[in-house]
């Protein structure tokens, strides 16, 4: 994990092993992935393709500086 919030962004590669397991091992209802990093086009591409929820650094930053 340390990798990867090291990144200065997250690939698809990331994302299907996360999709790989998030519903088939974690029974997850809603997938999400958090990352203090941006997500590729490919990546955000990907998650629509396949329901996952994406959260990066700017959506972050956005939550934590409302009033």
């Amino acid at each position: 994990m340390q990798a990867l919030r090291q990144a200065p962004h997250l690939g698809s590669r990331d994302l299907q092993t996360f999709n790989g397991t998030a519903r088939a091992e974690h029974r997850a209802d809603v997938p999400v992935f958090v990352a203090s990093c941006v997500f590729t086009k490919p990546a955000r591409d990907f998650a629509a393709r396949h329901d996952l929820c994406l959260i990066d650094v700017n959506l972050l930053g956005f939550w934590n500086s409302a009033p």
